[in-house]
This record gives structure tokens, C-alpha cells and sequence, in this order.
């Protein structure tokens, strides 16, 4: 029994020895671990910064965020240099704005929208204050909104207006039927969609009036020739 208890005691000091030199840091330098592991509710605190080291560089900064990659004079929350790679079905959430400054400047709006270069007092799901370089732009017709394709034009049952009408619309209104005017797009944009529809209809419109024109040009060729034989 009296071994037992010997035994127990030299092992109590042991632990005891062990977590002294866990957990005793000089007041000044830099204290080295070389192997931490914790339970699951534990937690590091202290009034100074905590430095991961490796090929690269993680910074815990107390108060001031997490710094990832060598210091590059960034300032905030998170500073990253490097890139940052999210696996497949992971996300960026919260309650705030993700902003990525640099040369130019990338705002992810919280329910916003996302804004790309400086905001310019824009509204919708992406903003862009600049020039946009595509390839290739497609617009999707979800429910076709306020607009419908022109197809319409060629319909049987449509009214296609006749010239004096048109022409004196246009003397009242300065504009064509149906086309936003220079104060609408000044002030709320070009909604490109619905006036691509618009302008086709336009086309369409004019193709039926040269066909209209062409059945006359023929028409009329039959009334000259008609008259120069009888004048014959």
C-alpha cells in the first residue's frame, strides 16, 4: 500500500511538472511550442499576439484580427497575403460588407448586390462603375418582365400604324412610339432587354412598310405600261 501511494505521488509531480512547463512563458521574447493540442472547449488567451510559422506565416492578433501570409501593411478583421481558395460548397457569410480593395476596388453587398469600382450611387444585383468587357452577353427572358419579343408584329390581327400617323407622332413627341426618350435614359439608364424588343419591333415594322411599298412600285409600273400602250 505504501508503494502504491509513493507511485502516485511521483506521477502527481510528474503532471504537475508538465503543465508548469506548458504554460510558463517568459514575460518578454518569444516562447516556443513545439506540440499543443487542446480539448474541444479550450481556448488561448493572452494580451500579446500568438504566431504560427511555417513556409508561410499565420498572425493571431489580439483585438486587431487574423493576418495570413507575411505582413504587407493591410489593415483589418482578416488580412490575407495570398490567394484564398474555398473548397466546392463552401461560403463567405455575414452580416456585413466583404470589401477587397487594391488598384480598383470589389464590394459584396450584404442582400445588396455586388458593386465593382467605386460606388456611384447605382441600384441592382451588380454594379459596375467602369467598362464591362465581354465576349459574349446573354440576357434571359425570366417571365420577359415588362417587355415581350416582336414577333408580334407579323401576327395577322396586328395594326400596323400608317405613315401620317407615325410621321405626326413624331412631330408631337420628337421620338417613335414606344422608344424611351433622352430624359428617360438620362435619368434611369437604358434597360437593355426590353428595348432591344422594342427597336426589333421597330424592324419588323419597317420591313412590312417596304413590302407595302414594294406591292405599289409594282403596281404602279402596271399603270404605266398600261398607259404608254394605249398612247401607242
Amino acid at each position: 500500500m505504501k508503494r502504491i501511494k509513493i507511485i502516485l505521488l511521483a506521477a502527481l509531480i510528474v503532471n504537475v511538472h508538465i503543465v508548469d512547463a506548458q504554460n510558463a512563458y517568459p514575460a518578454t521574447g518569444v516562447a516556443t511550442i513545439t506540440g499543443l493540442s487542446m480539448p474541444a472547449s479550450a481556448t488561448i488567451t493572452g494580451a500579446g499576439r500568438l504566431h504560427v510559422t511555417g513556409t508561410e506565416y499565420l498572425y493571431v492578433l489580439n483585438k486587431s484580427g487574423l493576418m495570413i501570409g507575411k505582413e504587407w501593411g493591410g489593415n483589418g478583421s482578416l488580412t490575407v497575403q495570398g490567394g484564398i481558395t474555398l473548397a466546392g460548397s463552401q461560403t463567405i457569410s455575414g452580416l456585413g460588407r466583404l470589401h477587397i480593395a487594391g488598384p480598383e476596388y470589389l464590394y459584396l453587398l450584404n442582400q445588396g448586390g455586388v458593386i465593382v469600382g467605386k460606388e456611384f450611387g447605382g441600384t441592382g444585383n451588380l454594379m459596375v462603375e467602369g467598362t464591362i468587357l465581354a465576349s459574349r452577353v446573354k440576357v434571359a427572358a425570366l417571365g420577359s418582365g415588362n417587355w415581350t419579343w416582336a414577333d408580334y408584329v407579323f401576327d395577322k390581327g396586328y395594326k400596323l400604324k400608317s405613315l401620317p400617323e407615325v410621321e405626326a407622332y413624331i412631330k408631337a413627341n420628337k421620338h417613335l412610339e414606344g422608344m424611351p426618350t433622352t430624359e428617360e435614359v438620362t435619368k434611369d439608364g437604358l434597360d437593355i432587354a426590353p428595348v432591344t424588343a422594342k427597336l426589333l419591333e421597330k424592324i419588323e415594322e419597317l420591313t412590312l412598310y417596304m413590302i407595302e411599298m414594294k406591292k405599289e412600285n409594282a403596281a404602279l409600273k402596271k399603270d404605266v405600261q398600261v398607259l404608254k400602250s394605249k398612247l401607242q
